[in-house]
């Protein structure tokens, strides 16, 4: 099953945190690892936050953001097209579940969704509201 990994997979896979020996070997586990154009852009921002915060230095994040362009160019992860209809889906998805969602991470399901993808996130609210919506997710 294609899998969609949002941003707190892709930040501990491109630094250095606790979840990243585990980030990294999940995404290498799949055969096409996805990505959208949101999860891309909330991990740029959160490298960038992480160099502000003194979690990183400038060397360390232009690394990173480096190697996500590389990962991309080379097909190591795959962007996946983000619907019109993930808009309406993500607002009628954090309706539906229990959980209270914020925004980007109803995105994240409503795209999942739509795509016929599973989902990898270390988000515990975004994966309960996937699993609520029938979503595959890992871990």
């Amino acid at each position: 099953m294609t899998r969609l990994f949002d941003a707190s997979v892709l930040v501990a896979a491109f630094s250095r945190e606790s979840g990243t020996a585990q980030a990294l070997a999940m995404i290498g586990a799949e055969a096409m690892p996805t990505v959208n154009a949101l999860g891309i852009t909330e991990t740029r921002v959160s490298l960038i936050r992480k160099r502000k915060r003194g979690a990183m230095t400038a060397a360390e994040v232009q690394r990173a953001l480096a190697e996500i362009d590389r990962a991309l160019a080379d097909g190591l992860l795959t962007v996946v097209a983000q619907p019109d209809a993930m808009w309406n889906e993500a607002v009628a998805l954090a309706d539906r579940v229990a959980v209270h969602l914020r925004t980007q991470d109803a995105l994240h399901a409503a795209c999942a969704k739509l795509a016929g993808h599973g989902l990898a996130s270390f988000d515990s609210d975004l994966t309960a509201a996937a699993r609520a919506e029938g979503i595959d997710v890992i871990p």
